[in-house]
């Protein structure tokens, strides 16, 4: 029996939600907000003399190509982001495949680093053994086989709960089919439709899970998303593509670390130089604010303030983009009228705002826009 006299005697305070309470000091996000800041990963990579790889990104590259074939390669990780291993294993492998994915290419193949945390044997074998079955759920799923891997023990200790001691990197391999084309950043198009296959917010939802901000509705939501692959997404548009004969798409992306602003400012940019090189007029990406989803809640936690860790270095993509004249910005801005400033605000922080498992962007002719209504929603055009 439960002694209720004892229990009164324990009050509890009700936690109160508001912009003073909340502190960003101290927490460093993890999943995709992990990434390395933009502007330190091209100023590296230009120093290093990679220039290529800043000036002209790509979301993953092809190694070989074999009697029509091209096989594709990219890598991505990061820290455990949920402390169950099965599912940050999935999560993990489901984000490294949207690389593949943005360049319109399914996987085939899967080669896995795995960090484990310093713990007793039964449990590593425990972690090592839920993450490997999290990653071959996935490859399974889509049709593919894990081929290799390799694995070591931290030698950092790791605070409780352990899992989180977990780190996972992938490299995934999928093969274009013969007669069928990449799809690239650097495509993009005067007149095309901007589409996007899924909302915005994740990384301010992991940044208030971190403040024991607990919202069921944007669980729910964020969790059914982060947990299914967007690889149908690709056999939908292959498939469309083979029925009218033509290819729909002149450029895609994937939205992860850098946020929706940062990842698309790559496409214009990438797109600009190649435009530049043969002589094309340069191309800007016009954003409807009032068009973009976000998960439930999410733009009320940005109203009290939640921020994910990579938030402030992401912030200096918008600053940059606004700083130029206007003809000059790769990115323009559409508010209307109805709605009040602060509400564009919160749109603009959430667009600044890192995803893990985020969504797939692509640029397309308006006239194929009725092929992809069904999973597709627009966000803006190009000019």
């Amino acid at each position: 029996n439960i002694d209720k006299s004892f229990v009164k005697k324990f009050k509890l305070r009700e936690m109160k939600l508001d912009k003073k309470a909340i502190s960003m000091e101290n927490f460093d996000c993890r999943g995709c907000a992990a990434k390395i800041p933009q502007n330190i990963l091209n100023s590296a990579l230009r120093d290093s003399k990679l220039g290529r790889f800043a000036d002209l990104p790509e979301d993953a590259s092809e190694v070989i190509k074999v009697e029509g074939q091209v096989l594709f390669q990219s890598v991505d990780g990061f820290p455990a982001l949920i402390s169950d291993p099965w599912l940050n294993a999935r999560i993990t492998t489901l984000h490294a495949c949207s690389d593949l994915w943005a360049c319109g290419v399914r996987l085939s193949s899967i080669n896995v680093l795995i960090s484990l945390p310093k713990v007793e044997e039964n449990f590593q074998n425990y972690l090592f053994t839920h993450s490997l079955s999290g990653i071959k759920s996935v490859v399974d799923e889509l049709g593919g086989d894990v081929i290799g891997g390799h694995t070591y023990e931290k030698r950092s200790l790791s605070d409780n709960p352990f899992p989180l001691g977990i780190d996972i990197s992938l490299t995934v391999n999928g093969v274009m089919e013969k007669g069928k084309k990449e799809w690239k950043k650097s495509g993009m198009k005067s007149g095309d439709v901007l589409l996007m296959s899924r909302p915005l917010g994740v990384g301010i939802f992991f940044a208030a899970q971190m403040r024991n901000i607990n919202l069921f509705d944007s669980s729910y939501s964020i969790f059914k998303n982060l947990l299914n692959s967007q690889q149908y997404l690709i056999e939908d548009i292959h498939f469309i593509q083979n029925k009218i004969g033509k290819k729909i798409i002149n450029a895609s992306t994937d939205i992860t670390g850098f946020g929706l602003l940062g990842h698309l400012k790559e496409m214009v940019d990438a797109s600009n130089k190649n435009r530049i090189e043969n002589n094309n007029k340069k191309i800007q990406a016009e954003l409807d604010l009032s068009l973009f989803r976000a998960y439930p809640q999410i733009l009320e936690l940005i109203n009290l303030g939640i921020r994910s860790s990579i938030f402030e270095e992401n912030k200096k993509i918008h600053d940059q983009i606004i700083s130029s004249n206007f003809e000059e910005q790769s990115i323009i801005f559409v508010q209307h009228k109805d709605k009040i400033k602060k509400e564009f605000s919160e749109i603009i922080e959430l667009l600044l705002d890192p995803q893990t498992c985020g969504p797939l962007v692509i640029s397309c002719n308006p006239i194929y826009e009725k092929y992809l209504t069904k999973n597709w929603y627009k966000i803006g055009k190009v000019l």
